[in-house]
């Protein structure tokens, strides 16, 4: 990236994705959204990859269990001549 900012309709896209659109731009960007199927498009994939990035916010508990590794043959049989 070189610096440059944004262009409106992607500052905007970005806000709403975000929850901070001002009512007046998201009716706005609505109306781009209605006219542009390549705009509409690079929407829907930024709602995906906020998607994912929630989802990542949020990581899977733990599990409840633990994995032990069993004893090795070896060490099994010199503790049975033992």
């Amino acid at each position: 990236m070189t610096g440059e900012s944004l262009d409106p309709i992607r500052q905007k896209m970005v806000a709403a994705l975000y929850g901070e659109l001002p009512a007046d731009a998201e009716r706005e960007l609505q109306a781009a959204l209605a006219e542009d199927a390549e705009l509409r498009a690079e929407w829907e994939e930024l709602q995906a990859a906020r998607g994912f990035l929630r989802e990542a916010e949020h990581p899977e508990p733990a599990p409840s269990f633990v994995f032990t590794t069993p004893e090795p043959q070896r060490a099994r049989r010199d503790a049975r001549r033992g």
